[in-house]
Parts: structure tokens; C-alpha cells; sequence
């Protein structure tokens, strides 16, 4: 846009992809690391498995149970015990209930694996996004610049990007110990 003024000093190609080639570096995880924590997510993972699968199959009795309650109630109209107004109050209520239920179950299918497919994608993000963007397209750099973070600018010659929270994370692994000896 040429109204914008830039006040800043431009950077030239080989610039630019020096920096981010240096961050990208930094938010990369050795392989010792990936290794041992890739073995903890499937421990964790399969805890949170049994509970997660534990918590649908409840979801699920709880849908029958409404289920069965509805078709009673049917029955209960149909051989006229309750009459048009009661039936209908009821029914809204057991719909109602039943709403509730089936949101919670298409929740707890998406939570199972959502949670550790995204650490898992992190994982795979920072371990070839280096390369990717090294050896990639210019759209596969801007792919990789994208899904980093946000908000990149440059000031002072210097290019700023405000990274996403696990690679902000994944680029402070230098003070990991540091910052961390209390939960390792």
C-alpha cells in the first residue's frame, strides 16, 4: 500500500530468511526430546482414553434411558393415562434432556483425540518446518509463517513474530531446566 509510510530500514531476501530460518531453529526439538515425550503422550493418552471412553459409554446409557422414557411416555399417551398437555410438557422436558446429552457426547468424541493430535502436529510442525521452509516454495514459506504465529513485523532490522503459545514455548528450550525443575 503506498500510503502507508514505513519508517523502517528494508531487509533483504536473504535477511529475512536468515532470521526466520534462526527461529524456526529455535522452536525445532531435538529427537532425544520427541522421543521421550511422544512416549508419555501415549501413557497420558491412554489414560485419558479409558476415562474419556468411560464418560461416553455413561453418555450413552444416559441416551437410552431417554430414549426408553420417551417411548413410555408415547405409550402412556396412546393408551391415554396422560392427556394432550401433560404428554407435551413431558416430552419437552425428555427432548430437552436429551439435547443436552447428545452434546455432550459430540464433545467427548471430539476431545478423545483432538488434544493429542494437536501436541502431536506441534511436534511435527517444529521438527520439519525448518527444512520446509529452507527448501519450500514461496508458498510453503508463507505456510510455514502462517501457521508460527502472528503479527509479523520488522523493526530495526530485526523480524518480530508473535509465535504461538507451544512454540513460544518450544523456543525457550534453552532455559527449559530453569524454568521447569519443579515439574520434571
Amino acid at each position: 500500500n503506498k500510503k502507508v509510510k514505513c519508517n523502517q530500514t528494508p531487509l533483504t531476501d536473504s535477511e529475512l530468511d536468515n532470521q526466520i530460518d534462526d527461529l524456526l531453529g529455535r522452536i525445532k526439538l531435538n529427537d532425544d526430546f520427541l522421543n521421550w515425550a511422544r512416549k508419555w503422550l501415549k501413557v497420558v493418552h491412554a489414560k485419558e482414553s479409558n476415562f474419556q471412553e468411560t464418560k461416553l459409554k455413561q453418555q450413552q446409557e444416559a441416551q437410552l434411558r431417554i430414549e426408553n422414557r420417551l417411548n413410555k411416555l408415547l405409550d402412556m399417551r396412546l393408551d391415554e393415562l396422560l392427556d394432550e398437555k401433560q404428554y407435551q410438557e413431558k416430552e419437552a422436558q425428555l427432548e430437552l434432556e436429551q439435547n443436552e446429552v447428545r452434546l455432550q457426547l459430540d464433545n467427548a468424541s471430539e476431545n478423545l483425540y483432538s488434544w493429542r493430535n494437536k501436541i502431536e502436529d506441534a511436534f511435527d510442525f517444529a521438527s520439519t518446518a525448518q527444512n520446509k521452509f529452507s527448501n519450500g516454495t514461496r508458498t510453503e514459506k508463507h505456510e510455514v509463517l502462517m501457521r508460527l504465529g502472528a503479527n509479523l513485523t520488522i523493526k530495526n532490522k530485526k523480524v518480530l513474530i508473535e509465535l504461538q503459545k507451544y512454540f513460544e514455548i518450544f523456543s525457550e528450550q534453552e532455559s527449559w531446566e530453569e524454568n521447569y525443575s519443579d515439574r520434571l
